[in-house]
């Protein structure tokens, strides 16, 4: 049965990956010895930090937080993936500052610019692998239509989770021009 809270989670992890490919066609080359496109690269960077930080994820931690009420058996798999968007966040901000040294630095920053490229989109891929497996079928047999209408409401004390007009016009922004790219999707 089709879920749009879970649809629109999987609608944004097929978003997040095309442009996860863009960082990785960047990387690879970087790994020739070539010079990337540092800001593609950048805006990349800035796309994966902005609708997963402030919307995306704050959805997620919402779902999990109400699956662990009905089903206790995912409450280390769930602690686990909560861990992981705060591990998330601190990969983009150390691969953010990795990109700008590089840009400035020249190949000699690219090695570190790679493995942390590499490692970090490992991690997501992993990351959104065992949501999409895992939890997103749990939850859409488990929760009730109370409790999607439940996490459907807006929190008073969830400020990361809503983006105004203004941050989605500038975000869609920014991945059409990603999209726009050569080979980007």
């Amino acid at each position: 049965m089709y879920n749009a809270y879970i649809g629109q989670l999987l609608y944004e992890h097929i978003r997040m990956r095309r442009v996860g490919r863009v960082l990785e066609r960047q990387l690879d080359i970087a790994a020739r010895c070539e010079e990337p496109d540092f800001i593609l690269l950048i805006r990349a960077l800035d796309y994966l930090r902005g609708l997963p930080a402030r919307l995306h994820h704050s959805r997620e931690d919402r779902l999990f937080e109400r699956l662990r009420t009905v089903d206790t058996n995912l409450a280390r798999e769930l602690e686990m993936l909560r861990a992981q968007h705060q591990e998330i966040y601190q990969l983009e901000d150390t691969l953010q500052e990795l990109a700008v040294a590089a840009a400035k630095g020249g190949q000699a920053a690219y090695p570190r610019l790679l493995e942390a490229g590499r490692d970090y989109l490992r991690i997501r891929k992993s990351h959104s692998q065992l949501e999409e497996r895992s939890v997103f079928p749990v939850a859409a047999r488990k929760l009730t239509p109370e409790d999607w209408q439940l996490l459907e409401c807006p929190r008073l004390d969830d400020h990361g989770g809503s983006i105004d007009a203004e941050m989605h016009g500038r975000v869609l922004s920014l991945y059409r021009r990603l999209m726009e790219q050569p080979k980007a999707a």
